[in-house]
């Protein structure tokens, strides 16, 4: 028995690990908003496409200011608590994603949010516009 449920736990370990590692919308969606709730904004943006390119001084000009808007803005509602993921639409061509989730705050207040995503080069990324 103990072998069978040892063996389980391998099989299962590595299947999470095998879903994890993919490049899908709702996995990049969850390691941007993993990102946003621990603060590391910089690897959050570095999940981004943005349609002008984004040098190393426009970079830290972003974290600074999600440092001070968007913490902010979280910590208000108590930071980040818990997220789920509430559906994925990939468009016919397959280039583009919308995901819908829900943040939930310290305070117990949620927020639905919808992020858009765009292919690049066989990998998704967050759709972050200009």
């Amino acid at each position: 028995m103990k072998k069978i449920l040892s063996l389980f736990a391998i099989v299962a370990g590595i299947c999470f690990f095998v879903s994890c590692s993919k490049n899908t919308p709702k996995s990049v969606t969850e390691k941007f908003v993993s990102a946003l709730k621990d603060k590391e904004y910089s690897k959050a943006i570095d999940m981004c496409q943005f349609s002008d390119s984004m040098d190393e001084q426009k970079k830290q000009e972003l974290v600074g200011f999600m440092e001070q808007k968007v913490s902010k803005s979280f910590e208000k509602k108590g930071g980040i608590s818990d997220f789920s993921i509430d559906g994925e639409e990939v468009t016919e061509d397959g280039n583009t994603a919308k995901v819908t989730y829900t943040l939930k705050f310290g305070n117990g207040e949620t927020s639905q949010e919808t992020t858009n995503l765009v292919k690049v080069d066989d990998e998704w990324k967050i759709d972050g516009g200009k």
